[in-house]
């Protein structure tokens, strides 16, 4: 017999794909690795500890982040709240890069940083292992691996050519974050406390 569920289960791998590489293309990974490269250019005096001092505020949100907003919320409201944030933080970045504002730019960085560890850090793996089933999270990973690979080796390249002005890159992560959160809001579905068969009912 045919699958009654065989569009909704589509609707699903694809939305697991979407999430996995939206969480590589939405500015993590070239604010993680850059910070230092993308301070020597509005502030050299803080290039030299900016990734250190960056990467350590993560920790204290990331714990209560899977301690208890990864139990207390839903999926579909961290998404989007976060989304939201994160696409305005990138933006900021952006601005302070063409305004040439130093604490436009170290504002925003920190305060996507906080978000990320907050609100994301409990979505990275477990959304898509919940709306797919193991054999094809796995094919979902490989875009994963394929779309932090872009995220690595291009934003350094566009931010090089630029002469160290970053704002294209943030732009981008900002148009990205919003398009993708419009697919989201219209698509995603909760899977907070549901068994596989009633989410892939909800797509």
């Amino acid at each position: 017999d045919q699958d009654p569920y065989a569009e909704n289960k589509k609707r699903a791998f694809f939305m697991a794909v979407h999430i996995n590489v939206y969480m590589q293309i939405m500015g993590i990974n070239t604010i993680t690795l850059m910070s230092g490269t993308m301070m020597s250019t509005v502030q050299p005096g803080l290039a030299l500890y900016s990734n250190l001092i960056l990467n350590s505020t993560r920790l204290p949100p990331a714990l209560f982040s899977t301690f208890y907003v990864g139990k207390k919320w839903g999926r579909r409201p961290l998404y989007l709240v976060s989304g939201v944030i994160l696409a305005i933080c990138n933006y900021l970045v952006a601005v302070g890069y063409i305004a040439n504002s130093t604490g436009l730019i170290i504002f925003a960085l920190y305060a996507y940083m906080f978000i990320f560890s907050l609100m994301v850090t409990p979505l990275n793996y477990a959304y898509p292992a919940e709306i797919t089933p193991a054999p094809k999270v796995t094919i979902a990973n490989i875009f994963n691996m394929s779309a932090m690979t872009i995220s690595l080796l291009l934003p350094p390249i566009v931010i090089e050519a630029m002469n160290g002005d970053a704002y294209p890159v943030f732009l981008f992560f900002g148009i990205y974050i919003t398009v993708s959160l419009i697919y989201m809001y219209n698509s995603l579905v909760e899977s907070k406390g549901l068994k596989y068969e009633d989410i892939i009912k909800a797509f």
